[in-house]
């Protein structure tokens, strides 16, 4: 049956088979879509357990929220981009990183930092290091290995035992030496 004009219903309708709308369908007020909505050839999906899929890009504008209790995880798969270069990203809360972290510009970390976890990690850095201010004390607890020639800048102060392996070579300005014990 083809109803040409247009078709007000003020009461529930039942319709036992499917429905083709050729042209905008305009709702006002709450739809109820129990077995799903699938949308262009399954482009984007809503199932009746409340699954959403989507085939390409899906731009939310407003504030968003993934997930709403403690167990939930948002698990996305491929590249994710997260704000862009004029923007600030925020993450509150604990970020856990399980692979490698590739940072292409400075990291700044407020607060304590804490590099490996145990006895048994190595810390790799390359390039230079600055650590610790100018202007404040920075402490190694443990000991310093320098595996290869170092210069100190300003003075270099010793509280207790010293051995120096192999040769003093070259002491320039003035030398201060003060012991009961000098051997």
């Amino acid at each position: 049956t083809t109803i040409r004009g247009f078709l007000n219903v003020d009461e529930a309708a039942t319709f036992n088979s499917e429905v083709e709308i050729s042209n905008t369908l305009e709702v006002t007020g709450l739809s109820s879509l129990d077995g799903g909505v699938d949308v262009n050839n399954s482009n984007f999906t809503v199932s009746a357990g409340g699954n959403v899929g989507a085939v390409g890009n899906l731009t939310i504008g407003g504030n968003t929220t993934l997930g709403n209790a403690d167990t939930d995880t948002a698990a996305i798969r491929g590249t994710l981009t997260l704000s862009d270069s004029t923007k600030v990203t925020t993450i509150q809360g604990t970020l856990n990183v399980d692979e490698a972290a590739t940072f292409d510009t400075t990291v700044g970390v407020t607060g304590n930092t804490t590099l490996g976890g145990s006895n048994n990690v190595t810390n790799t850095i390359r390039g230079i290091v600055n650590i610790g201010d100018a202007t404040k004390a920075t402490t190694i607890k443990g000991s310093l290995a320098v595996d290869q020639s170092t210069t100190f800048s300003g003075s270099l102060g010793v509280t207790g035992n010293t051995t120096l392996s192999g040769s003093l070579n070259t002491i320039l300005g003035g030398v201060n030496i003060s012991s009961t014990g000098l051997n």
